[in-house]
């Protein structure tokens, strides 16, 4: 069940000194989500969705426990999401953490700081 104690805190990450001290950030919208599932590297702590949404991506969600999973309406959607129009899902990921300094030599590469 959703409480009030992890709606505050999923809002409390819209400020940027929030997200680094709890080292987390909030993704929203399916694609993005389900891309940052996919990934390897990305650590989920929660997602809550829509019963739809769950429906569609469970293969997405087995390597989550149970218990960071949560099941909500729209009404809740709305509450949590940082953007006007909502949509299906947010979810909240540890920040990533570059262990080694990444290999530009013959490589395309874009670098991106502070994109708000």
């Amino acid at each position: 069940m959703l409480t009030k104690k992890i709606v505050k805190d999923i809002q409390s990450l819209s400020h940027k000194k929030l997200r680094d001290e709890a080292g987390a950030f909030i993704a929203e919208g399916p694609k993005v989500v389900a891309e940052l599932l996919a990934s390897p590297n990305a650590r989920c702590r929660m997602i809550c969705a829509e019963k739809e949404w769950i429906g569609e991506n469970g293969h997405l969600l087995e390597k989550i426990a149970t218990d960071q999973i949560f099941e909500i309406d729209n009404h809740w959607l709305e509450r949590i999401s940082l953007l006007k129009t909502p949509n299906q899902v947010v979810a909240v990921f540890e920040k990533f953490s570059l262990s080694a300094k990444p290999v530009l030599q013959n490589k395309l590469s874009l670098m991106l700081d502070d994109i708000q």
